[in-house]
């Protein structure tokens, strides 16, 4: 099974109610054209390390009207038909600005501001990605910090699929 193939089927899990288990990968890709296009989706690819080159072409052919979103830390070589915007990470203040910022936009209060001390213990976790800072400030509006960190912290678990299945349910 190839990678291209493990890909769209855990697309294709998050996805469809449709038994497609036991489909070769040109009918799961036929499968996937027909629902990318009678819906849109916002597909978002975290933390890409390598292979952005391959992943781009193998999901590019979805991505109308469907969206594709996919971070990663190096600059896709080939030339393909897609916006790409290099996000640099954040020093810790800028970060700690961006936390800031966030929150007085959810909270529309000033009380409410990330201490530096929490401000650290996120940057620490998950560096100057600023839109891992955002999410993390998002999810302290419904969900205990702790919580948050203790999901962090079992990224290495075996089953980063649950772990990411929670943190799409609760952004």
């Amino acid at each position: 099974v190839t990678a291209k193939a493990n890909l769209l089927q855990k697309i294709a899990d998050y996805l469809t109610v449709i038994d497609i288990k036991n489909q070769s990968l040109s009918e799961l890709e036929i499968e996937l054209a027909h629902i990318f296009k009678k819906n849109k989706y916002l597909i978002f690819i975290d933390g890409v390390e390598e292979g952005i080159n391959q992943l781009i072409t193998d999901v590019s052919p979805f991505s109308t009207p469907t969206k594709i979103l996919i971070t990663c830390r190096e600059e896709p070589i080939d030339k393909f038909n897609l916006n790409f915007f290099k996000v640099d990470p954040l020093s810790f203040t800028d970060g700690h600005h961006l936390m800031n910022q966030t929150s007085m936009l959810i909270y529309q209060n000033s009380e409410k501001l990330v201490s530096e001390s929490i401000a650290k213990t996120i940057y620490q976790k998950v560096g100057g990605n600023p839109l891992a800072l955002k999410l993390i400030v998002g999810l302290m509006s419904d969900y205990v910090f702790e919580e948050i960190l203790q999901e962090l912290i079992e990224v290495n678990h075996p089953s980063i699929e649950e772990m990411y299945r929670k943190i799409f349910i609760k952004a």
